[in-house]
């Protein structure tokens, strides 16, 4: 596990400004600075000492973790994903070619049986998943996102159908969310 730092102040004194390049070897421009920084480096135990003394600012901005620490891990908490742009249809039929049951009044959608249907090819961003901004629980990935990290939660993936023409959509995939039952 490696857990991400940001220092940031201003550098208003040449001290500062000497004692903060040298401590990560590069140059910094006069006034405000913001440098990430892994918690168990050899430039945080430094910069630690003294980010109280110069007025400067150090939070915890995140955490990384290895494959390995992710597939050990007893509970997982997914965040979300980004939306892509894909419009709800208007057609209520959508549904119930979609799902065995839903809810329209609470919007809970049931047992998916058929592969989604999309308008064009998605664009997932950088990150390689992605929903859609009105079926909250749904989440689609590349292949290559799905086959180096989901596949190895043993998660199973379902094809994406391209609208118009009736085949998968190009490099892209439904993740299987398998069921969970309160204890």
């Amino acid at each position: 596990m490696k857990v991400i730092r940001k220092i940031f102040g201003n550098l208003d004194t040449k001290d500062s400004k000497d004692i903060i390049e040298k401590i990560f070897n590069s140059s910094f421009e006069w006034g405000y600075f913001i440098k990430d920084v892994d918690e168990k480096s050899q430039e945080y135990k430094q910069v630690r000492e003294i980010i109280t003394k110069n007025g400067w600012h150090d939070s915890v901005i995140g955490t990384e973790f290895s494959k390995q620490e992710v597939y050990n891990a007893e509970i997982l908490h997914f965040v979300g994903a980004k939306a892509f742009a894909y419009p709800e249809p208007q057609n209520p039929s959508f549904l119930e070619s979609t799902y065995y049951d839903s809810c329209k009044e609470c919007g809970i959608y049931g047992e998916q049986k058929a592969d989604f249907l999309l308008k064009k090819q998605p664009i997932l961003g950088s990150g390689g998943l992605g929903g859609l901004h009105w079926v909250y629980d749904e989440l689609f990935s590349t292949y290559e996102v799905y086959k180096s990290y989901f596949e190895g939660l043993n998660m199973d993936c379902r094809p994406v159908k391209l609208m118009n023409k009736k085949v998968s959509a190009e490099n892209i995939v439904q993740l299987i969310i398998p069921y969970t039952i309160p204890v």
